[in-house]
């Protein structure tokens, strides 16, 4: 994998071979039930199949423009469907105004059993913002115990002010 749209197309053709697996059913039907909820709450969000959803998720967002454009950025389900199919844990580290209480969250990547220490993916997340891959300076398999919420939110806030210092071209918008 040489460039995101290339791990994007990957996730979308991984979830569509796997299309009759229960997990990626139970993904279908949680994404189904949200975008349901949605559309009834009247969030101001368009109600989208599953199948216009992996559309959405193999356009590149940098190039869409309008409305739609925040639809082409990966969430929640385009997430646990990379964590598959990386066959990876991914740990989210929360940050911002939003966390709920929220410090730390794990993606269950297990698809295929694989023995020993696999390496996990860690992110950072400004909620309703922007994910953000970390790269621990230390691999560590253990889990800490606790995390410092402040610590956190200084991390990822440097990142976001990194991301918004980046030129015009390559900046994402907020």
């Amino acid at each position: 994998i040489d460039h995101f749209m290339q791990l994007k197309k990957n996730v979308a053709e991984f979830i569509q071979a796997n299309s009759d697996h229960p997990k990626v059913q139970n993904l279908r039907l949680n994404f189904e039930l949200s975008q349901s909820n949605l559309h009834h709450e009247g969030e101001g969000m368009r109600k989208r199949s599953w199948r216009q959803y992996w559309r959405d998720m193999q356009t590149d967002a940098t190039k869409v423009r309008g409305r739609h454009w925040s639809d082409c950025w990966g969430d929640d389900i385009w997430l646990q469907a990379a964590a598959w199919y990386l066959n990876m844990n991914v740990h989210i580290l929360w940050a911002g105004d939003d966390t709920q209480g929220r410090i730390v969250s794990d993606i269950d990547g297990n698809w295929s059993p694989v023995a020993g220490n696999k390496p996990r993916l860690y992110l950072g997340y400004i909620v309703n913002e922007h994910y953000q891959s970390l790269l621990p300076l230390v691999e560590d398999y253990s889990r800490p115990a606790n995390l410092a919420p402040q610590a956190i939110t200084n991390a990822l806030a440097d990142a976001l002010d990194s991301l918004k210092k980046m030129p015009k071209d390559n900046q994402v918008s907020f």
